[in-house]
């Protein structure tokens, strides 16, 4: 399966939710819709890998009973693999026996033999939506009150808005970037205006030449592309394979040749296993995403301050 088809697996479902970096997030208030909270919880089954990252990050390691078939982070390794939110595997389910049970799909498209099933296991069903950046802070104190971690998961979301915030003040007075970002091999496929990347891109100084009705995630053509005429690219591959992800991007570089950012060599390749993961790192893809469009501000940052 190619980078691309695997990021199409982790979003499909998922409903995107336009939000802008730039508003201020408020502290984020507890959902109640999330049926009673469990007590003592001390197994946990994540079957997405954004809450899984967020578990990690809050201390929860010690509770995951079971991961995502995508999970691939150095920490859940050998831990056991109990299918994805196309297919769950509840035989290994009933064996673990979770007291909770994490998905990450669009609410209205969750089966209702899923809830019947998770009730039987004796699990409660934590369905998380993390499309945007306020997403994220919000479902990160929901998460770990789900799992008896409130306090950890705090400090965890106060850390992420904390450092998300220092990038987009250090950017606040420059001129924005008009960016483009590529997500996969081809290049082709766009991270649109709905999205945590996109919130990302702002922090960092950008405006995405994606208009907002184009969507949340498109796929464009090389004309489109080229209409749209972006004075910086970024390229995002989900890999921690730098070769692979510098080839498919010099591939590219030669198919928009004629493409001002291509010839100004503003063309940013960015590959991070986890740079599509809407978690716990956020803030090193910002900052990332900052030093490329704003060189001059990152040799003029010290590194305490970065």
């Amino acid at each position: 399966m190619n980078i691309h088809q695997t990021f199409l697996v982790l979003l499909l479902g998922i409903a995107f939710f336009l939000t802008s970096c730039d508003r201020p997030v408020s502290t984020p208030v507890s959902n109640t819709k999330t049926g009673p909270k469990v007590v003592d919880v001390s197994r946990v089954a994540s079957l997405s890998p954004a809450a899984t990252d967020l578990l990690i990050a809050m201390g929860a390691r010690n509770k995951l009973v079971a991961v995502s078939n995508y999970d691939n982070l150095e920490a859940v390794k050998g831990v056991p693999r109990a299918g994805d939110y196309l297919n769950i595997d509840w035989e290994k389910l009933i064996t673990l026996r979770p007291q909770v049970l994490v998905i990450q799909m669009e609410e209205s498209r969750i089966p209702v033999a899923t809830r019947e099933r998770a009730r039987q296991i004796g699990a409660e069903l934590i369905n998380i939506r993390l499309n945007n950046f306020t997403d994220i802070i919000i479902e990160t104190e929901r998460l770990g009150i789900s799992v008896g971690l409130a306090d950890d998961a705090r400090d965890v979301w106060q850390t992420i808005r904390e450092d998300m915030d220092a990038v987009r003040i250090s950017t606040a007075s420059l001129e924005r970037v008009r960016t483009l970002v590529t997500l996969d091999d081809t290049g082709l496929f766009i991270a649109g205006r709905g999205t945590f990347i996109n919130d990302l891109l702002q922090a960092a100084g950008g405006t995405n030449v994606i208009s907002a009705e184009r969507g949340d995630y498109v796929t464009l053509d090389e004309e489109a592309i080229r209409a749209l005429a972006p004075d910086a690219v970024i390229q995002i591959y989900a890999t921690s394979d730098v070769a692979r992800a510098a080839a498919s991007s010099e591939k590219w570089r030669k198919q928009f040749a004629d493409l001002s950012a291509v010839k100004s060599g503003r063309v940013y390749v960015y590959a991070d296993a986890s740079a599509l993961v809407p978690g716990s790192a956020l803030a090193r893809t910002a900052k990332w995403m900052r030093d490329q469009l704003h060189p001059k501000l990152s040799k003029n940052t010290s590194p305490e301050k970065r």
